[in-house]
C-alpha cells in the first residue's frame, strides 16, 4: 500500500465478496466513500471463486442465482458509488485495480463481437483480465487517459470527492 500502508477513505471494507460489495451499496446511499481490499485477485469472494456456476437458492428476492450472477448483480448495483478496489498483491494506486475486475473505471479490452474468437484463441479465457492488467501496467495513467474510453484513471488523491 502506498504512503506507508495508510489508506485514506471514509470506510474500509475488507473482503470483496457479496457482503463486502453490499456494504459498498449501503454506504454509498449515505454518501460514504468506500475502499475495498481483498486477498483474492477479483471481486466475488467464495461465491465467484468456488462455485461461480452453482445455483444458490437462499438469496432474498432471488429464487435462484449463480455465484457469478450474484456477484455481477451486486457490482452493477454499486457502480454509481465508484468504490476503490485493491486486490491481492497490489498497491492502492496500482493501475491494474482498474481492469475489468472492478466496476470503475473499467476498461474491457474484449468486445462482445469477438468473444467467440477470444475463447477459441485463449484456452483459459478466465485469465484474460491478467492480460488486461499487463496492458494497463505498460500504458500507465497517461496511456489510460489517452485511450479516451470515457473514464479517467484517478489516483487515490484525485478520487476523493
Amino acid at each position: 500500500m502506498s504512503d506507508g500502508g495508510t489508506i485514506e477513505t471514509d470506510a474500509l471494507i475488507i473482503g470483496a465478496g457479496p457482503c463486502g460489495i453490499f456494504a459498498v451499496f449501503q454506504l454509498g446511499l449515505l454518501d460514504i466513500k468506500a475502499h475495498v481490499v481483498d486477498i483474492l485477485d477479483k471481486v466475488g469472494g467464495q461465491c465467484a471463486e468456488l462455485y461461480p456456476e452453482k445455483p444458490i437458492y437462499d438469496i432474498p428476492g432471488l429464487p435462484v442465482v449463480t455465484g457469478q450472477g450474484l456477484t455481477d448483480a451486486l457490482m452493477e448495483q454499486i457502480a454509481p458509488f465508484h468504490p476503490r478496489f485493491q486486490f491481492d498483491g497490489t498497491d492502492e494506486d496500482d493501475i491494474t485495480n482498474a481492469t475489468n475486475r472492478a466496476p470503475y473505471p473499467t476498461l474491457h479490452l474484449i468486445r462482445e463481437a469477438s468473444i467467440d474468437r477470444a475463447v477459441a484463441a485463449y484456452p483459459h479465457a478466465e485469465r484474460i483480465y491478467e492480460a488486461n492488467m499487463a496492458l494497463l501496467e505498460r500504458l500507465g495513467p497517461a496511456g489510460w487517459d489517452a485511450l479516451d474510453v470515457g473514464a479517467r484513471w484517478l489516483s487515490p488523491d484525485q478520487h476523493r470527492d
